[in-house]
């Protein structure tokens, strides 16, 4: 790639064989081309690496580690990012092909947003649309101030999609980016110190999906009262 992109993209994988590569492709086959993909392999004993170094695209870049949770994998790519902007993908989850191209439509063109999302469809281990998931309905698709945020946040919790997030990454570094002692809920520690830079955006159209795991993503469901998105 010759020159900085404007879109960093960061995908952290551990033991995601069989869905990494529909996760990787889903980036890589964004309408907007002016990315980088870096994928940190956080130490699979699976074909995830394997699977991700099969894909030959110069946009993609493969960092692999040793060992599981030695360093914050994304942190760890963020210091490899060169792009105006930070976006998030994880390992199990897919993107529809304008994504970046509409959340660049609105963050380019509004300099109080720090960050922004998609609504979001929920699918099983299939890939199909699930209507009877836990995590339906979920995550909010309502637009507020950056001083509601915050209220919201603490009275009803996180109901921002990590997956479908792009940060402005001089917002992202000023915030301290993720915090390496949170395993969990690292990423609504991070949408607080956010809002407290500037606004938000959530676009209403479900441009991200996000694959549910029986026995997994139970944490979400924890922290966010769903009767109150």
């Amino acid at each position: 790639m010759v020159g900085k992109p404007l879109v960093s993209v960061i995908l952290p994988s551990y033991n995601h064989a069989d869905y990494v590569g529909r996760a990787v492709q889903s980036v890589l086959d964004q309408t907007f081309r002016d990315l980088e993909l870096i994928v940190v392999d956080d130490g699979s004993t699976d074909r995830t690496a394997g699977v991700v170094a099969s894909i030959r695209d110069p946009c993609l870049t493969l960092i692999r580690l040793s060992e599981n949770r030695a360093v914050h994998a994304r942190n760890l790519a963020l210091n490899h990012a060169c792009g105006k902007y930070i976006a998030f993908q994880n390992s199990d989850d897919i993107w529809m092909p304008g994504k970046l191209a509409a959340q660049l439509d609105v963050i380019e063109g509004g300099d109080q947003y720090v960050a922004g999302f998609t609504s979001a469809e929920i699918i099983d281990e299939r890939g199909l649309p699930t209507r009877g998931a836990w995590a339906n309905g979920i995550f909010t698709t309502a637009n507020r101030t950056a001083a509601n945020w915050l209220r919201h946040f603490f009275d009803v919790g996180n109901c921002l999609p990590l997956p479908s997030a792009i940060v402005r990454r001089s917002d992202l570094i000023q915030a301290g980016a993720f915090r390496a002692s949170l395993v969990q809920l690292g990423d609504f520690d991070l949408w607080i110190r956010l809002a407290a830079l500037g606004e938000f955006f959530v676009l209403p159209e479900q441009l991200t999906e996000i694959r549910i795991i029986e026995g997994t993503n139970l944490i979400i469901a924890e922290f966010c009262d769903v009767s109150r998105s």
